[in-house]
């Protein structure tokens, strides 16, 4: 069981008021989180002068030295569970999404577990809901249910054409490996044909 765990390190200012400072706010970097059922999550930092601070909460933090939000707006639910995992999901990152009609960038997903180390944190398929993490272009960071996010960047249609340009220049290179291979021509002959067979394409679309 994990009630604690890191999270991908994220640039951050500490609002000073949660700090006992005076008005403004302070550079940190964000590596931590907990989850408490029924409260806020709670966010664990470092200063820029070496301090950690534990168990500041979300609307504390933001990407830019300013503060617009409030508890409601950067954390509209409770924790589910005193077990969690976060994960960033590399095809995810640093992907433009959408949130309540407001922008941002995709930062972390947490994943809820119930008492027995499943998860998502829930008793039927239709009811699994994952937190996800964004950076809204304000600076303001909240997490919605991920089927309250919607992202925009790449669209679907750019995704699957990537993978069709993808599969379709594995299948050409695997043909001419196979056709060379097939003349029990050593390794290093194989890669130099494969390599005039490149010459000879790029000079005939030249």
């Amino acid at each position: 069981m994990n009630s604690t765990v890191d999270i991908p390190l994220t640039k951050v200012f500490v609002d000073n008021k949660y700090l006992g400072l005076e008005a403004g706010v302070t550079e940190a970097y964000w590596y931590g989180i907990t989850s408490i059922p029924a409260r806020q999550f709670l966010c664990h930092v470092m200063l820029y002068n070496g301090s950690n601070w534990y168990g500041l909460p979300l609307v504390a933090l933001s990407t830019k030295p300013i503060h617009l939000g409030n508890v409601s707006e950067s954390q509209a639910y409770d924790c589910f569970s005193y077990d969690i995992t976060c994960i960033r999901f590399t095809f995810l990152r640093d992907q433009r999404a959408t949130i309540l009609s407001s922008h941002g960038t995709y930062l972390f997903t947490v994943i809820s577990h119930d008492d027995n180390g499943r998860g998502p944190f829930a008793e039927f398929p239709e009811q699994a809901k994952t937190f996800t993490f964004i950076g809204l272009d304000d600076g303001r960071i909240v997490f919605r249910h991920t089927v309250d996010v919607e992202n925009t960047q790449p669209s679907v249609d750019m995704i699957d054409n990537m993978l069709g340009q993808a599969i379709k220049l594995y299948e050409t290179w695997f043909n001419e490996i196979s056709s060379i291979a097939l003349t029990n021509k050593t390794a290093q002959e194989v890669f130099d044909e494969l390599d005039k067979t490149s010459e000879i394409k790029e000079g005939e679309e030249a």
